[in-house]
């Protein structure tokens, strides 16, 4: 929580300006190399919310100093605005560049003008470390790729520099976005005074690896190993200077375990360099005392950064007169020193740093900088050579380094009306809360959290309480996905026996129907209004699609069939609007037997269908209608009664007699009635001008066989 407020209205200030930005790594942050001289590094950052995938590039700032990596995709799916990946990443100085696309189109772009993969170093002990009084203009690192912390955490009337950022006199709020080139008005912080000798040391290993350097100093101006030991245990100190006061409790000790916290979970740190022993032999401490305390604060801060970090230790001692003869020094102090880094001290990943105590002889006297004990520019250019070459014979030994955390996966998903929910985190860490802009705590990182639009950030603490904070984000909505479209795959008019099938298309994950179906595809066998939204993998839901309207139409009644005649079968009465299909056997007759009635040509089972065709709408058949099973009548195909008859005969036939002609024979071959046939189903003759007799009644047909009948006419 201590940082989370820093820099907040910047950061927004900036996200109103720009929309693609990179929020980790920081500009000029070092990420230590592993031993192949690599890192993977975690990449963070805001985008426009359109924007679906990401792209990076490093390119070192310089020809040979990195190896290019080239257009790489980070991230396929960027989520509420925010965008992550990971890149393998050679040791080297690079602008980091990022580009986000909509599609195949490009719609921002911006970088970091400086991020490194090399070493980085935690700078501890007393003023030989942590630097003198600082001077108006510093000695600083003439290559760009030496760098520190520019802030402090100390007394100002030590370090009275107006241009690093002041935090508060042994505040922990230490900031991770103060990385700066160690020039000569920079302060490495957190407590270093003067720059003091290590840009020469910075130039030194980056013209020897190629690689950027990074310091963070820790360094306390006249304190007792025993300071740092009592600190490491939260107990008081007393100054070895000034009996009557006590150091702040916890300090020194506080500023070493606080940048393990900070700065080494988030770059990484080769090794902790131990430069301190001058104070000790001022005071004669024993070399057992020296020891106990040496091995306690490298066990402790051990303990705290949950890791065996290397500690590199120098041969220091050397205080007092501003001669030879009257320097104080301390050979106990220094064989404790180079003691611990024996495999006999039991100690693992300590390695010998160089003796300084043959550096400089004698010390400048000049108050108040260096005062016979401090090193003067002279020494530096040796101090460099010193600290390198000690530093590459560790490498050279094995000496491993703390590895920083990757940034957790940030996941969101859509809530109830497409809000924004943000996923629970995956992490080792076992406790964490989400703050908002004004720093107020919105819940635990282990819950799924719904909130608004707006600026986020997280700090995480393992099992040891070690503080790891996620940077600030802007958390947009997300895009719900475009609504989709329905496909019918039949007619949507249709008839009340029937149904059509509405299928989800251009959709995601799955559906939701009006209907309240959850089915890609809905079976609809009513009139109604259709419309389908679709859900994308983060639960966020399209607008309806445009709607499909389906038409259910009534079926007509089912007929009911009798034989109406010997060659015909009928409905009855004729419906207003109906048309009519039969069936022989269960299979449909000819199209053109499409009338109520029926001319009935063959034996079998008939059965018959009302249908109607609606305008602009289908044509609906009822349900069958009941069976009727038929026999032709016996004979030539044709049927006349009554007979005997008296005034109107009917003939009928099985064959279509429309168009024949019909002839009345007497029985003396006189031909006495004839005419044309001008009905296909039933044909009626008036005899009732003929006299009473037996007569031949012939049809002729050009397409049939002579059809003829004997009748018996009674007109008495």
């Amino acid at each position: 929580m201590r940082l989370l407020l820093l820099g907040f209205g910047l950061l927004i200030c900036h996200w109103a300006i720009a929309q693609t930005q990179v929020v980790f790594p920081y500009n000029r942050q070092v990420f230590q190399r592993d031993n192949l001289n690599q890192a993977t590094i975690s990449v963070l950052g805001n985008t426009s919310n359109k924007a679906d995938k990401i792209q990076v590039s490093l390119v070192p700032v310089h020809q040979n100093q990195g190896k290019l990596v080239d257009w790489i995709l980070l991230d396929d799916h960027p989520i509420a605005g925010v965008f992550q990946g990971k890149v393998l990443v050679t040791g080297g100085w690079y602008r980091l560049k990022v580009r986000a696309y909509q599609g195949n189109r490009l719609i921002d772009s911006t970088e970091l003008s400086r991020v490194g993969v090399g070493e980085n170093f935690l700078i501890a002990g007393q003023s030989n470390a942590g630097g003198t009084f600082r001077k108006p203009v510093e000695i600083g690192a003439q290559d760009d790729r030496v760098n520190c912390a520019n802030f402090f955490a100390q007394f100002t009337a030590d370090n009275p520099s107006i241009t690093h950022r002041f935090i508060g006199t042994y505040s922990q709020a230490f900031p991770f976005d103060t990385f700066n080139q160690m020039g000569s008005f920079a302060t490495i912080g957190p407590t270093g005074l003067s720059l003091h000798y290590w840009p020469a040391v910075g130039d030194s290993l980056v013209k020897k690896y190629n690689v950027p350097v990074c310091f963070i100093n820790t360094g306390w101006g006249g304190s007792s190993i025993r300071n740092w030991a009592e600190s490491s245990r939260a107990v008081p100190s007393i100054n070895p200077w000034v009996p009557e006061l006590f150091y702040q409790l916890g300090f020194p000790y506080k500023n070493l375990t606080r940048s393990l916290e900070i700065y080494g979970q988030k770059m990484g740190f080769r090794a902790i360099l131990w430069h301190q022993g001058e104070t000790d032999a001022q005071f004669k401490m024993p070399a057992n005392t020296y020891k106990n305390y040496l091995v306690e604060i490298i066990k402790a801060s051990r303990k705290d950064a949950n890791f065996d970090i290397p500690w590199i230790v120098a041969q220091a001692s050397r205080g007092g007169g501003c001669t030879d003869s009257t320097a104080i020094l301390s050979a106990e102090i220094r064989s404790i020193q180079k003691f611990v880094t024996s495999d006999s001290s039991g100690l693992k990943q300590v390695f010998e740093g160089p003796n300084t105590d043959v550096i400089e002889v004698p010390r400048n006297p000049d108050a108040p900088y260096y005062t016979c004990v401090h090193f003067s520019p002279a020494a530096f250019g040796d101090l460099a050579v010193a600290w390198t070459a000690s530093i590459d014979a560790a490498i050279k030994k094995g000496i491993n380094y703390m590895k920083f955390d990757p940034l957790p996966n940030i996941a969101a998903f859509c809530g109830p009306q497409n809000s924004i929910v943000l996923k629970k985190l995956n992490t080792k860490y076992t406790k964490g809360v989400w703050y908002n802009a004004q720093g107020q705590s919105i819940g635990s990182i282990f819950d799924n959290i719904s909130l608004g639009s707006g600026v986020y950030s997280a700090v995480l603490n393992d099992s040891l309480g070690r503080e790891f904070s996620i940077p600030a984000l802007q958390i947009t909505n997300l895009n719900p996905p475009p609504a989709p479209s329905i496909k019918a795959l039949s007619d949507t008019l249709f008839c009340a026996n029937a149904s059509v099938s509405l299928q989800a298309i251009e959709g995601k994950v799955s559906y939701i129907w009006n209907t309240g179906s959850l089915e890609p595809s809905i079976t609809v066998n009513n009139t109604g209004v259709f419309r389908v939204k679709t859900v994308d993998e983060l639960a966020c839901v399209s607008e309806f699609s445009k709607a499909i309207t389906t038409q259910n139409y009534p079926l007509p009644a089912t007929p009911a069939i009798s034989v109406m005649s010997p060659y015909y079968l009928s409905t009855g009465l004729r419906v207003l609007g109906l048309d009519y299909v039969w069936y022989l056997n269960g299979v449909k007759l000819p199209a053109t037997n499409t009338s109520f009635n029926l001319h009935v040509k063959s034996s079998g089972t008939y059965q018959i269908r009302a249908s109607t065709s609606y305008p602009k709408g289908p044509t609906c058949l009822s349900p069958l209608s009941n069976e009727i099973i038929y026999q032709l009548p016996g004979g030539n195909g044709l049927v006349t009664y009554p007979n005997p008859v008296s005034g109107e005969l009917v003939v009928q036939s099985q064959f279509d007699l429309l168009g024949s002609t019909y002839h009345m024979y007497s029985l003396d071959g006189r031909e006495v009635l004839k005419g044309v046939i001008d009905d296909s189903i039933e044909f009626k003759i008036n005899v009732s001008s003929l006299n009473s007799g037996t007569y031949k009644f012939v049809i002729l047909s050009p397409s049939l066989e002579t059809l003829q009948k004997t009748i018996v006419i009674d007109n008495h």
